[in-house]
């Protein structure tokens, strides 16, 4: 799935062939661009026609392969637990589906396995299924529930499916699916089930923000029509749209009664009649076929497409992944069979799988077609048409360049010039290579080093003792062990290991530095870092061990002894052996040469790496605080009066002025605000409030002057000695001091610490009647409940906590090395705790979120302005309002995926949000 947050640059992919799926047909564009701008498609068309405002923004070769959306698997049931290999010996023997079902096999056969499983577990199980389908190109996925059949393992069902886009970037719709079968306990009594169903499970799925959709099974082993519309009555009150299983082995009904309801979909539909077809036309209800639950259970009546046709009943194909009757995992297998089984066309079966796919889910409006204003989800795929291979005759098992996962394109980076936007994207997934100009430079400092070795003079680092021991000659047929056992001996790292997206950020500043040609480090040393990078494998290296001066010594030791093959890779999320994981990967570890082993762990980069990630958070952290704030200020029915901009026009500061400006624009047709500028009894408002342009601005200008300090650090050379070839030169100095980042590493985190604490304020100021003018604690029954009093709390905590964390790390030393390295700059512990500080800022501002759109839906009246509305319905999509008290944690955690996602930004877009550096 490609997707940008608002804080990214604008981005022109050239040099493509589109299968937009706009229109009638799929939507051929033989030489077509795509512009992504603030997660969105801002242009989808002939490259010839690309606007001229896009010129000199960043643009990617797409070398001719095939642009098509995101590939859309719309009817799964993708996590459960064990499987019903037996039953498929039975059906072999001639056994029905019906037969199956009613021997004690079928759905109810998985009930067990999925009741005794934990979450974990039934996540774990589901993985493999799900990774099949994100390497054909599949980016987003329907989840259906049903095997758990009781309240309790319904929901756990559907919260695994919910973390699955936690730990994969694919996007997940959940669906319940109580009224699957009948549960062994409620011994055979139906309608009692079906009062479970509609009174019981179905509300405390809603509650909790479980579903987005309702599904039943309408068949003769199954429910009834009148029992199935039992439960989409109950859907309706609670406000899901609802889907139907229908028509699979007889026809119930099903259809027309689902087009009723106004369904997204109807899925099977083998024994759909022509009333069914005509009413699903009239209600929009998209036609789901399963052609892999038609082969594995031995059907032979076919679905009835040309009545589909003609009736213009738009058509989807799904895997229906499950563990009995379609055990499938290929979505372009599926488009196969649909084909040669029920003779789709070509362009139908495309489009079946993205906009007819997206459009079954209610996502029409956002995905399955390459059209600006569209979400930028999309897959590359090396194929001469997107027919290839050759449907319907033959599908190879043709994987898409791009696959369901961020999107990894490989920035190709010049020493000494990369951008603040590209560490961000490096940080965020992509790949990077130094660009080939850099390798002469490269070439020229390793034999540089060759010829002072020649000159048989003491040089430190390349071949004396370090540090203290700088004193002591080493003789050239030690150069190699010396190097080998400077990165084992300072490989002294303690504590959990970096995250994996710092970590390569990290390498990546290295490969970097070391890319400008003054470290004398060999091209093929420098190979071996870049290919890591490349092929995703990134070194277990301990947190903990620096002091920030004489460079990140421990870290970047750690990372060079994977390279020598000494201690571990991450390869994905397993920790594998340094040697193992390099075979595997078709690498040999590399023999250090002199000066290559200091070059490598002598440097800024953990630092710098780390600070650049809090950054790059902070950045996020600010944007969600702004809406956050603005959506606060309409439900205290505050003032936008303090946002004007002659105000901030006469101080100057360019981020206060920006502020404010995205304040008012974030405000601007609130009725709310509309509502309360005459006669309103209040003067001014709280200074949470009133002053968030002053406070938010001031935090907005030290985070990019943080910014140009870390992107000029990210650029430097900060080892010792250093190499200028030109005169055959080493010239020991102290650039590995990193006083620079570790002013900056404070600067960030005094900006996080005070956009949390401004945030916190307003939280306790909607919580606090005589302040807000809501309900106390922003519930309708205050007393009875006690509604958002503890989240306050929490936020307080985390406030407080933050405090603590943002006291200067820049003003400690302590001398290290024998006195030898006497004053440090305490740069690694400014900048790590940086992440951590994030994190608690962006809990704060998720608790914030969350009473804002209370208190605003308190309000009963007047809705706010089209961007905070749109902010609104993303996070009510995840959270339901808090009308009486539930478990609040899963509520700040469903938040807490927005903020920490960048959803808020993209909520409102096309509106920009101020950020930390563009381009810079």
């Amino acid at each position: 799935m490609v997707e940008y947050s608002s804080s990214q640059p604008v981005k022109v992919w050239r040099n493509l062939r589109l299968a937009t799926m706009a229109g009638d047909g799929i939507g051929r564009i033989q030489a077509g661009a795509l512009v992504i701008r603030d997660g969105r498609f801002a242009f989808a068309g002939p490259e010839a026609e690309l606007p001229a405002e896009f010129d000199g923004c960043e643009s990617f070769d797409g070398e001719g392969r095939w642009a098509t959306p995101g590939l859309v698997d719309c009817h799964t049931h993708l996590v459960f637990a064990g499987n019903r290999a037996k039953e498929f010996e039975m059906r072999l023997a001639g056994a029905t589906y019906e037969e199956v079902a009613r021997a004690g096999g079928g759905i109810v056969s998985s009930v067990k396995g999925v009741r005794e499983a934990s979450e974990d577990d039934l996540i774990a199980e589901t993985l493999p299924r799900l990774d099949a389908l994100i390497a054909e190109g599949v980016t987003t996925i329907e989840v259906k529930s049903g095997y758990g059949l009781d309240t309790e393992s319904e929901m756990k069902s559907l919260r695994a499916a919910g973390r699955l886009a936690e730990v994969r970037d694919i996007g997940v719709r959940r669906t319940f699916l109580g009224a699957h079968a009948l549960p062994p306990e409620a011994k055979g009594d139906k309608a009692a089930y079906i009062a479970k169903v509609c009174d019981e499970m179905l509300p405390a799925v809603a509650k909790a923000g479980l579903a987005d959709a309702v599904d039943g099974f309408c068949e003769g082993i199954a429910f009834s029509p009148d029992e199935i519309a039992r439960v989409f009555d109950a859907a309706k009150v609670l406000g899901l749209p609802v889907k139907l299983h229908a028509e699979q082995l007889s026809d119930q009904g099903g259809a027309a009664l689902a087009a009723s309801y106004g369904a997204l979909s109807a899925d099977h539909l083998e024994y759909l009649s022509e009333d069914g077809a005509r009413a699903m036309a009239a209600a929009g209800t998209v036609a789901v076929l399963l052609p892999g639950a038609f082969y594995f259970i031995r059907e032979t009546k076919i679905p009835p497409v040309d009545l589909l046709r003609r009736h213009g009943v738009q058509i989807a194909l799904a895997t229906d992944c499950n563990p009995g009757t379609s055990p499938l995992t290929s979505l372009l297998l599926t488009m196969n069979m649909a084909a040669t089984f029920f003779r789709m066309t070509v362009d139908e079966c495309l489009i079946a799988v993205t906009r007819n796919g997206a459009r079954a889910l209610g996502l029409g409006d956002e995905i399955g077609t390459l059209e600006a204003g569209k979400r930028a989800d999309f897959c590359l795929w090396d194929v001469d048409d997107p027919a290839e291979p050759r449907l319907p005759d033959q599908l190879q098992s043709t994987s898409p360049t791009l696959q369901g996962r961020p999107m990894t394109e490989t920035l190709v980076l010049e020493p000494g010039a990369v951008t603040l936007d590209a560490w961000r994207a490096i940080y965020r997934g992509a790949g990077a290579r130094l660009t080939d100009a850099a390798w002469g430079d490269v070439e020229e400092s390793a034999a540089a080093v060759a010829r002072i070795l020649a000159r048989g003079e003491p040089v430190y680092g390349i071949n004396t003792g370090f540090g203290k021991l700088a004193s002591v000659r080493i003789g050239d047929e030690d150069l190699e062990t010396l190097q080998r056992n400077i990165v084992l001996s300072h490989a002294a790292g303690v504590g959990k290991p970096m995250p994996v997206p710092i970590a390569r950020l990290m390498m990546a500043l290295k490969l970097v530095s070391l890319g400008r040609g003054a470290s004398g480090i060999s091209v093929e040393t420098l190979r071996l870092l870049e290919a890591l990078i490349e092929k995703g494998l990134t070194p277990v290296i301990p947190a903990k061990g620096s002091v920030g001066a004489s460079g990140d010594l421990a870290p970047l030791s750690h990372m060079t002894a994977a390279m020598i093959g000494v201690g571990e890779f991450f390869v994905g999320s397993e920790r594998v052996p340094a040697m193992q994981a390099l075979a595997a990967a078709g690498l040999e570890p590399v023999t250090l040469r002199a000066k290559e082993g200091l070059a490598l762990l002598n440097g800024t980069q953990f630092s710098t790496a780390n600070a650049l990630a809090g950054l790059f958070e902070a950045e996020r952290l600010y944007q969600a605080a702004l809406v956050a704030g603005a959506l606060s200020t309409d439900a205290a029915k505050g003032s936008d009066t303090p946002f004007d901009p002659r105000i901030h026009a006469l101080r100057g500061h360019a981020g206060q002025k920006e502020t404010a400006a995205a304040l008012l624009s974030l405000m601007a047709g609130s009725e709310i605000r509309a509502s309360h500028r005459i006669d309103d009894p209040r003067v001014q408002d709280p200074y949470c409030v009133r002053c968030q342009p002053q406070v938010m601005g001031a935090a907005l200008d030290i985070l990019r002057q943080a910014g140009r300090t870390l992107l000029i650090e990210a650029n430097g050379v900060s080892d010792n000695p250093l190499i200028f070839a030109g005169e055959d030169e080493a010239l020991s100095g102290g650039n590995f001091h990193a006083e620079p980042v570790a002013f900056a590493a404070d600067m960030i985190a005094m900006a996080i610490c005070e956009i949390g604490s401004i945030s916190e304020r307003r939280t306790a100021m909607l919580v606090d009647p005589a302040l807000s003018g809501l309900p106390a604690f922003l519930t309708p029954k205050p007393g009875l409940n006690s509604g958002f009093m503890i989240a306050q709390v929490t936020a307080a905590a985390l406030v407080s906590e933050n405090k603590q964390k943002a006291f200067p790390a820049s003003v400690d030393s302590i001398p290290t090395s024998a006195n030898q390295e006497d004053h440090v700059s305490m740069a690694a512990h400014g900048a790590r705790r940086l992440k951590e500080m994030a994190e608690n800022a962006m809990a704060v501002v998720a608790i914030e979120l969350l009473a804002a759109a209370q208190g605003c839906d308190l309000l009963a009246g007047p809705a706010s302005s089209r961007p905070l509305e749109a902010v609104r319905r993303v996070l009510r999509e995840k959270v339901p309002m808090l009308r009486e008290d539930r478990h609040f944690s899963p509520d700040i955690e469903a938040a807490l995926g927005l903020v920490v996602a960048g959803s808020l930004a993209e909520a409102v877009s096309p509106l920009a949000l101020p950020a930390v550096g563009e381009g810079t």
